[in-house]
């Protein structure tokens, strides 16, 4: 398993996800304000979402 980093999912990209999943806007909003917006955010394979 990769060492912790500054780029590890955390339980807000998790909420924000199903969020998405649930096509549920005003959450995905709600997250994206509350906790700003990462894109070159990479999982545990190097690959972004």
């Amino acid at each position: 398993l990769a060492s912790l980093q500054s780029q590890d999912w955390t339980k807000n990209d998790e909420k924000l996800l199903q969020a998405v999943d649930y096509n549920d806007a005003g959450k995905v909003t709600s997250l994206l304000v509350r906790k700003g917006l990462v894109p070159t955010k990479l999982d545990s394979e190097g690959k972004s979402a």
